[in-house]
């Protein structure tokens, strides 16, 4: 049997996580166009967390003549909800914001208890992006013998 409270709090729960992989759309587009504009060819931002807190670890671009490319461009993007950003940020707090967007689409509370990481690639040409996470979680096996 089923509790109705349980089955209501999922289905808002599933709603609530296609309504950000949804959203993304908007902000995937907008980023891919501000990193063409910056000459960049791709991008590669990884990540961590455990215990109940995460933390980008790195964030690192080239250019396509395969050349790294520091992250101090200023570029307007549209926001998640498709609205214009108002405040011009360094490429490198959207791409940030954008990761964490991801990840709260695909991966809510990740960083809880033994957590995880991955890394999440924008490959500009081709306007893909790709996230590769792994969960840590402890595992153990026990058995019982009478003698």
């Amino acid at each position: 049997m089923t509790d109705p409270a349980t089955d209501d709090w999922m289905a808002r729960y599933r709603a609530d996580q296609e309504r950000r992989q949804q959203a993304l759309t908007h902000h995937k587009a907008a980023l891919l166009r501000a990193l063409r504009k910056a000459s960049i060819k791709r991008v590669t931002i990884t990540y961590d967390g455990e215990g109940d807190g995460g933390q980008t670890e790195s964030i690192e671009a080239i250019n396509f003549s395969c050349e790294s490319v520091p992250l101090t461009q200023v570029d307007t993007l549209v926001a998640v909800d498709g609205t214009t950003d108002s405040e011009a940020k360094p490429l490198r707090e959207h791409l940030d914001e954008f990761l964490w967007e991801v990840l709260n689409a695909y991966h809510d509370g990740f960083e809880n208890n033994d957590g995880g990481y991955g890394t999440l690639t924008i490959n500009v040409a081709p306007q893909t992006v790709t996230l590769e996470h792994a969960d840590r979680f402890m595992s153990f096996e026990s058995s019982t013998r009478e003698l």
